[in-house]
């Protein structure tokens, strides 16, 4: 046994190398930190085809506004003044509104009834605010509705004449036009009428 374990000065060495070695592996996997799995890695080319994606993103946006730029200058202001509510599909498509805002302006209008001030006008939504301006002055139509007031001396008073009725011969009908009189009092007005008649007749025989 002794033999078998008796190690010589080389292999003494070699151990302990080798014990110091994994000593040192060990601190070294608590002092540095471990690299991230998940986190992806960009290149360079990556990050270029990125930015190429964004600008290609913001293109369309700036075209856009281009185009509605576009389609404000096209509008045309008319000739002679004009009644929108005598206007149809093609008189607005005249001025340079798409069949779709065209569709959209006849249909506000049955919404409302019929444009009955410029402020109606002003609200159609593809309306735009510069050319409302100098298409103001041709609209046929008050900037705003003007609401007369009557004074109490102009107001028109009803004068009701008095009803004349001879209760000793009227009929129901004729005592229901009394104003406070009902049913209920028609029928006692005729019944004291009777009482009464029938109490003159009796005086009258017993004579």
């Amino acid at each position: 046994m002794k033999e078998f374990l008796d190690l010589s000065p080389s292999e003494k060495r070699g151990l302990t190398i080798l014990i110091i070695l994994i000593c040192l592996v060990q601190i070294a996997r608590v002092i540095i930190p471990k690299p991230n799995a998940n986190a992806a890695i960009v290149s360079q080319s990556e990050l270029a085809l990125v930015e190429e994606w964004e600008k290609q993103l913001k293109a369309p946006i700036k075209e856009n506004t281009n185009t509605k730029n576009a389609r404000k200058s096209q509008l045309k202001i008319p000739e002679t003044a004009f009644d929108p509510n005598a206007y149809a599909a093609q008189d607005w498509q005249n001025l340079g509104f798409t069949e779709k805002q065209t569709s959209a302006i006849l249909n506000y209008k049955r919404a409302i009834g019929g444009f009955k001030t410029q402020k109606d006008v002003e609200k159609i939504f593809c309306m735009p605010k510069e050319f409302f301006v100098n298409l103001k002055p041709l609209i046929l139509l008050p900037e705003k509705i003007q609401k007369t007031t009557l004074k109490k001396a102009e107001k028109t008073k009803v004068i009701q004449t008095p009803l004349n009725i001879e209760l000793n011969s009227a009929d129901s009908l004729s005592i229901l036009q009394l104003k406070g009189i009902g049913p209920y009092w028609t029928k006692r007005i005729l019944k004291f009428r009777n009482q009464w008649e029938a109490s003159i007749k009796k005086n009258n025989s017993s004579r």
